[in-house]
């Protein structure tokens, strides 16, 4: 607890070096909080006050306030701030809150707003909980509901009863174009109980499952779903890249894709990527096998252009 390093900077700690390292540290903590709360205040008025200068002559208003520790008092008051801008120049609003610190009760403020003139909601990143889907989903239930797109990618609190809940608003919701999924470790019953819902949903054109655990059984699951009922399927693209689906998923997409050019699946991942770069190309391998046949290959061709060079010598 010994204050002596601190000698020659007193000046800059709260107690003027009348405390101890801890206590001081302890104030430093709460100084810095206070101030990341004010911020997040003072960025919300500063997005208002944006919107408020062009007083109504775009349509469509975009705020985005990114990875900047907003909580739920922050979005309570961006939504009272926004909802009163509406009743004067009835604008719509597309929202980008990712990489924050919003949770239920700040998802559950945004119920008036979902309802009214949200257009577009990314809540990327964002500690929500079970409690929050549960408030997000009751928005999208709402037969007033205005939400197109609805991006989730990364949300570490996708559980299962989140999907279920997902899954029962996606039967009744008829707003949303676009839903955004990615990177939330989605296994096989996630994704069936996702594609279910797809296939009763008569207004999703794109959907964005990429970047999750899927996997083979998942996707086979998948693709046997939507191929038995391929007469139900409404959505334009599907997107399961980067799934570890297997080769035999991947040939059941492409007979799929076949048979229904208005509804694609996407898949990125086949058996070898290739990357090109200027003259060199970038290839990459899942497994030991396809490894040493690609290397073989490599080297064929390392040979056959050593070979060219020698005649153009």
């Amino acid at each position: 607890n010994s204050i002596a390093k601190y000698h020659y900077h007193e000046h800059y700690r709260p107690s003027k070096g009348e405390l101890t390292d801890k206590e001081d540290i302890d104030d430093i903590c709460r100084i810095e909080a206070d101030a990341i709360i004010l911020m997040g205040f003072a960025l919300v008025e500063n997005a208002i006050s944006k919107l408020q200068r062009e007083n109504g002559t775009r349509k469509n208003n975009s705020i985005s306030i990114v990875k900047q520790y907003l909580k739920d008092e922050h979005v309570k008051m961006l939504v009272q701030q926004l909802l009163a801008l509406d009743s004067e120049n009835n604008t719509k609003v597309d929202l980008d809150l990712s990489k924050n610190l919003i949770g239920p009760e700040g998802v559950n403020s945004l119920q008036g707003l979902s309802c009214r003139s949200l257009v577009s909601l990314n809540l990327a990143e964002n500690p929500i909980g079970d409690d929050g889907f549960t408030y997000l989903c009751d928005q999208l239930m709402h037969p007033n509901c205005t939400l197109r797109s609805l991006s989730l990618p990364e949300m570490s609190s996708f559980s299962q009863k989140a999907a279920t809940a997902l899954a029962e608003a996606l039967h009744v919701n008829t707003s949303l174009r676009y839903l955004d999924l990615a990177k939330n470790r989605i296994d096989c019953k996630i994704a069936v109980k996702v594609c279910e819902a797809l296939l009763i949903n008569k207004t999703i054109a794109i959907v964005d499952l990429s970047k999750n655990n899927i996997g083979m059984v998942g996707s086979k699951k998948v693709l046997t779903l939507l191929e038995k009922n391929s007469a139900s399927v409404n959505f334009r693209r599907l997107d399961l890249s980067i799934n570890a689906i297997g080769s035999e998923s991947k040939n059941l997409i492409e007979k799929f894709n076949k048979k229904n050019p208005q509804h694609q699946i996407i898949c990125t991942s086949p058996e070898m990527i290739t990357r090109s770069f200027n003259s060199v190309q970038l290839l990459v391998y899942p497994n030991r096998k396809a490894l040493l046949k690609g290397e073989k290959d490599f080297r064929n061709q390392l040979n056959h252009h050593k070979a060219r060079k020698d005649i153009k010598r």
